[in-house]
């Protein structure tokens, strides 16, 4: 018996062992701490190395999971009036409901090289200014990536300009895959 915590680093899964694991054959031996575990357990003679991963989907996951969550919060702050096309509701959905980002690996990869470019290279900039930029989604379909700007930008008159000359030129010098950029309301509507 293994019992495992997961944790996420640096969008990287780090696995923490806690609990019982039945490796001798009489007795369950119980460890607290990581190392403890990993010196009585595995470190054995005949064994140099022991590796554990996730899935090949984890990161599809995490990003169904953050679609969830936009989702969510858009829906509670959302006043129901607004048209299904000026939402980002419904193609949150879209993409949640597609296979093609589960199945496509090239999909996630470019999905990751968008939020690494934007948590590295962009938000910083942003953030300097007093402002905040959060990764909501890619349509792969049109080539559209949604953000939403936070803090001072919310109400800066050259957001857009920021947001259309020196986020989209840089995340398009990088990935050719992007077309446009759009940012998003605390409610959903595309802007």
């Amino acid at each position: 018996m293994i019992c495992l915590k997961n944790k996420c680093f640096h969008g990287r899964l780090w696995l923490k062992y806690k609990g019982a694991i039945n490796i001798y054959k009489k007795t369950n031996i119980y460890f607290y701490n990581y190392v403890n575990f990993l010196n009585k357990s595995f470190l054995r003679k005949g064994i140099n190395s022991m590796c554990f991963s996730a899935s090949n989907n984890l990161d599809y996951i995490n990003y169904v999971n953050e679609i969830n969550n936009f989702i969510e919060t858009f829906q509670k702050n959302s006043d129901n009036s607004i048209s299904n096309e000026g939402n980002i509701i419904p193609i949150l959905q879209k993409i949640k409901n597609e296979t093609k980002y589960h199945e496509n690996e090239d999909a996630m990869e470019i999905i990751s090289s968008i939020k690494l470019l934007i948590e590295k290279r962009v938000r910083p900039i942003v953030v300097n200014d007093g402002g905040d930029i959060k990764f909501v989604c890619f349509d792969m379909d049109s080539g559209i990536v949604y953000v939403q700007l936070q803090g001072a930008c919310v109400g800066c008159s050259q957001s857009e300009v920021t947001l259309q000359y020196m986020i989209k030129n840089m995340l398009t010098y990088y990935i050719s895959e992007i077309k446009e950029i759009k940012n998003i309301s605390k409610d959903g509507i595309i802007l």
